[in-house]
């Protein structure tokens, strides 16, 4: 059986040969909702794989490397009608170590060299996974130059779940109406979280996930994905978007020795102890450099939040499990040893700190969700896809929080935490990322013709 969707064709954007052959084979599913699906390739190394499987490839490098050496870069981007897209760059610049002028010039020749191929697809739907990257941007740029269907996909609310966005890299909730079957199938998930807690990892995430230490450092997985970086850079002479290797080498060896440092200072805090929690995040994930930059600089929010509160108040905070050692902790050294700021240990669950705590004070982390649906007082400091509904104190700098939590921060209703997780559930489909296993592709390509019908409801409504 063949759904078809409202647009017979697809692009959609590829980075690594993991994304190229799920695609590939997501697209030969019966209910695969296009007729035509085309691979925006910004991997050399995917590309002869997924040809030989008789997909048709558009080549980013190959069309970046016809454009002039010498081309203006702001003059195209005046061209172009000046992206507001072109400002947000402070993604590729934290994680590529790129100043700010080059991570522009990097913007301007993937969208001119996107421009080139997108030419003859202006009818299709473009899909790609959030990111922050030069790359995301620059394509997502010329989605909107076009007023061309784009849809972003990131890991949904709880496993085995995806969530669409439409012409943004940022969720709102708020136009979904959830049907009763999605409220009671959300508040299902909901209650067996609540019961037994775990990480909500997606499943393209979880070797992330491995503990620190010299196992994971030189772990065959870690050597071998080093090497066949080198090896395709060095001798095949073949471009991919994600290819930093001594940045990534030396970014894992650091994080080896931070976690070295610290990890015989982790404590949970005391019996009856008044903390508030706040979760620390990837230090260069999109959910800070792109979606709240202003909270980029985690230590100094920490410092200001530490001098708002009382002195018999502690902020327990705890690296994200997905990157022990990433944070530097030096900056926070005087505010550890007097007892004002305390590491619990990453593999703590944190609705097990935040059921004790005054308040969850958060960016927009996922554990602020968690503790939300659990019925704690969660305060926001960044937009993310639960601020702004009436479950969450919602404020814009760190001394506003400590005067919520002084005040008494509320927790949410339960019936309005009931229905707003099933908005949460009806927002999301079915499906499993990069998995090529049977069952998640069968479920995937129904969960892609759910969004793409849903898309295509929301662009003809005039709703974003």
């Amino acid at each position: 059986m063949i759904v078809c969707s409202p647009t017979p064709t697809v692009v959609i954007a590829v980075y690594t040969v993991a994304e190229a052959l799920y695609y590939t084979a997501l697209s030969q599913q019966a209910a695969w909702p296009w007729r035509r699906t085309v691979l925006l390739s910004f991997s050399e190394i995917a590309e002869p794989l997924v040809r030989r499987a008789g997909m048709q490839v558009l080549s980013v490098f190959k069309a970046q490397r016809a454009l002039p050496a010498d081309l203006d870069p702001e003059g195209e981007l005046a061209r172009l009608g000046s992206p507001a897209e072109a400002l947000s760059l402070r993604h590729e610049m934290v994680n590529n170590g790129l100043s700010y002028l080059a991570a522009r010039r990097k913007f301007v020749r993937r969208l001119l060299a996107i421009e080139r191929l997108l030419g003859p697809w202006r009818d299709a739907t473009v899909i790609q996974e959030l990111g922050g990257f030069a790359s995301n941007l620059a394509l997502l740029a010329w989605c909107r130059l076009q007023r061309q269907p784009h849809l972003s996909i990131e890991p949904g609310m709880f496993p085995g779940r995806l969530l669409f966005s439409r012409d943004s890299f940022f969720v709102d909730l708020h136009g979904v109406q959830p049907l009763a079957e999605d409220v009671a199938a959300g508040d299902l998930a909901r209650r067996a979280f609540c019961d037994r807690p775990a990480f909500l990892v997606p499943l393209k995430d979880r070797a992330h996930f491995r503990r620190m230490g010299l196992r994971r450092l030189f772990s065959g997985r870690q050597v071998y994905r080093t090497a066949r970086k080198v090896y395709r850079l060095a001798v095949l002479r073949r471009e991919e978007e994600f290819a930093m290797v001594r940045m990534l080498v030396r970014e894992q060896i650091a994080r080896y020795f931070r976690h070295r440092r610290i990890k015989g200072t982790y404590r949970l805090p005391a019996v009856g102890a008044r903390y508030v929690y706040y979760p620390l995040h990837v230090p260069w994930d999109v959910q800070l450099t792109f979606r709240c930059p202003a909270c980029l600089d985690q230590a100094r929010l920490l410092r200001r939040l530490v001098a708002a509160l009382p002195e018999d108040v502690v902020v327990v905070t705890k690296e994200h499990p997905a990157a022990v050692g990433s944070f530097s902790t030096e900056p926070l050294a005087d505010l550890r040893a007097a007892g004002r700021v305390l590491f619990a240990p990453p593999e703590t669950n944190s609705l097990v700190l935040a059921r004790g705590a005054l308040a969850v004070i958060t960016v927009n982390s996922k554990a602020g969700f968690e503790a939300m649906m659990a019925g704690l007082p969660v305060i926001t400091l960044g937009p993310s896809f639960y601020r702004g509904h009436g479950l969450t104190t919602d404020v814009d700098d760190p001394e506003a929080a400590a005067r919520c939590v002084l005040t008494g921060a509320r927790a949410p209703q339960e019936e309005a935490v009931r229905a707003f997780v099933g908005r949460c559930w009806a927002a999301t489909v079915p499906g499993e990322l990069y998995s090529e296993e049977a069952e998640h592709l069968r479920l995937s390509a129904f969960g892609y013709a759910q969004a793409a019908r849903a898309a295509h409801t929301a662009g003809v409504n005039g709703r974003p």
